[in-house]
């Protein structure tokens, strides 16, 4: 029997057959083998792009048990317009999803999903760097907001808001400083959480290849305007060239709660090594935030890492892994598993062709939330003049 798009099931095996439409792909094929400018002439330019993306999700609404999967099409259409220069960078992006799901067609939808954000970077002398970030997101699947963590939070409808300005000063040539403010607003259908934090670091140089950091975090995490959580970090750090091709970084210092003056720890190490097709890289983070659709602050150590190999101009591997320890008050502690694949041909300038696995496997007391997710798909990108 044949499925309406494009499947066919013979008794529990499943062919998939992939529903890229065919004037769609033409569009993308023509686009690709248009000329195009170069982004390393300054100017304003205007940046279209469109992904055609087919995917399995064994666990639709990421659950424990009574798992439902489907088969997903996704047309991903987006527009970027900006001006770059030496001295000033401004680039503005929007994009949403249009989603066609196989079996739960009442999941079917067009801007579930809905990003836009606002890049600016000015730099008025050699010495200072002004810059400022605002992102916006709307989706269904919360958890692609958190990848900190990675918690699955199921299905719901979330919207996520964030400001960042910066500002970077370099007073010698050994010695620099950077500020920066991150407000974000995260708002499902349940509660609203708002974080603040204010960042100050001060970074010298103590070898040619070893510079040693000061730092001091503010942040504030409050749930549905209630009594808000606040606490201060100051960490000291080092960060050493252990090689021309590996780099080593190291910060950490104490967290007090001003609530209830508890003493935290507030950490951060990475390992990062240059190959000769690519890199390597590992990473530990210790550190609280507010996770979406609940109340309240959770502390979190994650280990991750990361392997990037381009054993051709054209070809890009890609290889991570994942495990994230969360700790909530009145929850359960939450360990989550995860690791991911990915390949990416590049057909021709603008035009590449994708590949992506990704597994995860929550636990939480007795309940295990296994998740796995396979897609291909096709991404064009065509930067034009607009001057």
């Amino acid at each position: 029997m044949r499925s309406a798009g494009g499947r066919s099931r013979q008794g529990a095996q499943i062919v998939w057959r992939p529903r890229l439409d065919a004037t769609l792909l033409a569009v993308i094929l023509a686009l690709a083998a248009t000329p195009a400018v170069s982004w390393a002439q300054a100017g304003w330019y205007i940046i279209p792009s469109l992904s055609l993306t087919e995917e399995f999700d064994d666990n639709v609404f990421s659950g424990s048990s009574n798992r439902v999967s489907d088969f997903i099409t996704r047309g991903s259409p987006g527009l970027s317009a900006g001006y770059r220069s030496e001295p000033l960078t401004l680039l503005v992006s929007s994009g949403f999803d249009a989603e066609f799901f196989e079996e739960n067609r009442e999941l079917s939808n067009v801007g579930d999903r809905w990003r836009s954000d606002v890049a600016f970077e000015y730099r008025p002398t050699r010495t200072l760097t002004l810059g400022v970030r605002a992102d916006f997101a709307q989706t269904v699947t919360p958890t692609e907001l958190s990848p900190q963590t990675g918690i699955e939070l199921g299905r719901q409808q979330t919207t996520l808001w964030d400001v960042s300005p910066s500002l970077s000063y370099r007073f010698t040539p050994s010695t620099s400083g950077d500020a920066s403010y991150l407000h974000r607003r995260s708002i499902t259908e349940s509660l609203t959480n708002v974080t603040q934090e204010a960042r100050l670091r001060l970074s010298h140089l103590l070898t040619p290849r070893d510079t040693g950091t000061l730092g001091y975090t503010l942040r504030q995490i409050e749930t549905d305007a209630a009594s808000a959580d606040r606490s201060h970090a100051m960490t000291i750090g080092w960060t050493s060239r252990l090689s021309p091709t590996t780099t080593l970084s190291l910060e950490a210092g104490p967290r007090v709660s001003e609530s209830d003056g508890t003493l935290g720890a507030e950490a951060a190490a990475s390992l990062e090594r240059r190959l000769k097709l690519g890199a390597v890289s590992v990473a530990y983070t210790r550190s609280e935030t507010a996770i979406i659709g609940r109340a309240g602050t959770a502390q979190f150590d994650n280990l991750s890492g990361s392997l990037r190999l381009e054993p051709r101009r054209s070809l890009r591997l890609n290889f991570g892994a994942l495990v994230s320890e969360i700790a909530e008050e009145g929850v359960r502690d939450t360990t989550v598993y995860g690791l991911s694949a990915s390949v990416e041909y590049q057909i021709t300038k603008w035009l590449s062709a994708r590949a992506t696995y990704r597994f995860s496997r929550q636990e939480q007391g007795s309940f295990t939330i296994p998740h796995n997710i396979f897609s291909i798909g096709l991404d064009v990108r065509h930067p034009v003049r607009a001057d």
